[in-house]
């Protein structure tokens, strides 16, 4: 039996999986806190964690409900479409919903008797359990590396943004920083289903306390709105 301990939860905007990118990085501008247990939280766990831009961080898919295994999964990147052997993917369809994110570090601080571990770039949940950090080292880097079928992939990767007046003025009253350059990198990875094309199809997502609505066409996503929840 193996046994692990949540040593940490994520505080993060992303409320529910829709919307989620495939991978950590594709939207830097997304914040998220790494709240750590009580038990964790002494500062000399941390000392010269700041000396690092990145972190490796391991995590548990909570709310991927995995009943079977299954030896192949359909890659977004790919359309959908395309079947892939779970163990070349990032796919949380796996035997021990394990998750593994490179994250860039923006402080460290105490906040009561808590560490909170601020970092940007993070494809996880609201509430997800963090079981590690490790520092990402110069040698983790391998520049002869070759990346195999995520070469081809077939989808359109940036898909352009647009705003409505009204969503505008809900963002500019949020006073949340950074709010839209947060919306436009996650919807321009385009989140809806890849299994199915539609000409024009209308979309919502949590986020933060917003139900944000948009208008997906060809080649233009189209924020009509920011509906607090």
């Amino acid at each position: 039996m193996i046994n692990v301990k949540a040593i940490a939860y994520v505080q993060s905007p992303f409320k529910e999986k829709f919307g989620i990118p495939r991978q950590a990085g594709l939207t830097p501008s997304v914040p998220a806190i790494l709240i750590f247990e009580k038990e964790y939280s002494d500062l000399d766990a941390f000392r010269e964690l700041e000396g690092f831009s990145h972190i490796w961080v391991t995590f548990y898919f909570h709310k991927f409900n995995y009943d079977h295994f299954q030896s192949v999964v359909r890659p977004p990147r790919l359309g959908g479409n395309e079947k892939i052997g779970v163990f070349a993917t990032r796919s949380p369809n796996r035997p021990n919903a394990l998750g593994l994110s490179k994250v860039k570090i923006q402080k460290i601080e105490k906040s009561g008797n808590k560490v909170h571990l601020h970092v940007f770039g993070l494809d996880a949940l609201d509430g997800t359990p963090i079981l590690d950090i490790r520092p990402f080292i110069e040698e983790d880097s391998e520049h002869s590396a070759s990346f195999g079928w995520t070469k081809r992939q077939i989808k359109n990767e940036c898909y352009d943004v647009s705003f409505s007046q009204d969503a505008l003025l809900e963002i500019e009253a949020s006073n949340i920083p950074n709010l839209k350059n947060q919306i436009i990198e996650v919807l321009r990875l385009d989140p809806s289903p890849q299994y199915k094309e539609t000409p024009s199809e209308s979309f919502g997502m949590n986020f933060y306390h917003f139900n944000i609505k948009w208008i997906k066409t060809a080649h233009n996503i189209h924020v009509t709105q920011l509906e607090i929840r």
